[in-house]
């Protein structure tokens, strides 16, 4: 039950970091209504939100680019001479072996609605194949399954969703019978989310005892993983490494062989592939090295002057696109 000095400690908490409003409506709450909105201002991190108030929505964010870019280190898709192409064999025949280790787990981010599609569902449902009309998460579900059989092993699948769609996704998976794929092998989760906020900084109310939240976006997923117990389960499996990707992506080879055994020879910590642009301000994220860090800017952020920048042969300086798919090592959560 609700006591009044829990009330008065939350009062002068919310006083203390300019939140006060979050109580406006208390007197018309019933008694399971104040519960739910005393819990969930409990979740709130208030000094870390005082910083974002005061560093984000208060002052305008401006946006640097370094003096120092330049085009990020890649690997093409074939061996550029011979000592490559021997690297490339031995990428290839370690990427096969940690697959066949169950080594690497698949992982997809899968928060999104089907809105901007026309459907009414989890963009993950929706189906694209145009002969047999299979769905994104069927699609997926084959990969997962054909390379098990392939290396006579298990690769487990972690899908992130939003709150918004994750009892959907559950429902989706459990009347499809998880595509063939045994239950205890696909942990679907769901991402965390943080408030929402007006432009003075004060966190606005979906109703008079509920915050207003939206999901944290696809930064959040290490977050996620850690927080779901799906960290957990990858340690419990002996998982290395993480392929991730985005839904709305039909035609990902999330267990590539070559990919997975770069990141693994090289002792990178994340990993990501890049398809080359075909027009300057091609709407992808630009790879680049930031003072010496490899950096994704954004098309809309990215200089003019650098996106039409061309090498003597006529192709892009910048020429590397980012398309969201990475490999992560499992070990950058904390143990």
């Amino acid at each position: 039950m609700t006591t009044q000095k829990t009330f008065e400690d939350t009062k002068k908490l919310l006083k203390k970091h300019n939140q006060s409003h979050l109580l406006a409506f208390w007197e018309q709450l019933n008694t399971a209504e104040r519960q739910n909105l005393l819990a969930q201002i409990r979740q709130l991190d208030l000094a870390k939100i005082d910083d974002w108030v005061a560093n984000f929505v208060k002052e305008p964010i401006s946006v640097e680019i370094s003096t120092e870019l330049v085009p990020a280190r890649s690997y093409g898709p074939a061996g550029a001479d011979a000592e490559q192409k021997r690297k490339y064999g031995k990428a290839v025949d370690l990427g096969k072996e940690l697959i066949r280790k169950s080594k690497v787990a698949a992982l997809v981010v899968a928060g999104g609605q089907g809105t901007r599609l026309g459907f009414d569902g989890p963009k993950g449902n929706f189906p694209v194949s145009p002969a047999k009309n299979k769905t994104l998460f069927q699609i997926f579900a084959e990969s997962v399954a054909a390379v098990s059989e392939k290396y006579q092993t298990v690769c487990p699948w972690y899908i992130m969703t939003s709150p918004l769609n994750y009892a959907e996704t559950k429902e989706v998976f459990r009347s499809n019978d998880y595509y063939g794929l045994n239950e205890k092998d696909v942990f679907i989760f769901r991402q965390g989310t943080l408030p929402n906020f007006d432009f003075d900084g004060k966190i606005l109310l979906a109703d008079k005892a509920d915050i207003a939240c939206s999901p944290d976006g696809h930064g959040g997923t290490l977050k996620a993983l850690c927080e779901t117990g799906a960290i957990d389960d990858m340690k419990r499996r002996g998982v290395e490494f993480i392929s991730y990707w985005q839904v709305d992506n039909p035609l990902v080879n999330f267990f590539d062989p070559l990919f997975i055994g770069l990141h693994a020879l090289n002792e990178a910590e994340m990993s990501s592939k890049a398809l080359i642009k075909t027009r300057p301000k091609e709407k992808v994220g630009n790879f680049c090295l930031v003072d010496g860090k490899v950096t994704v800017i954004e098309y809309s952020d990215f200089p003019d002057d650098l996106a039409e920048k061309r090498n003597p042969d006529g192709s892009l300086v910048f020429q590397l696109g980012s398309i969201a798919i990475h490999i992560i090592n499992r070990a950058l959560s904390k143990d």
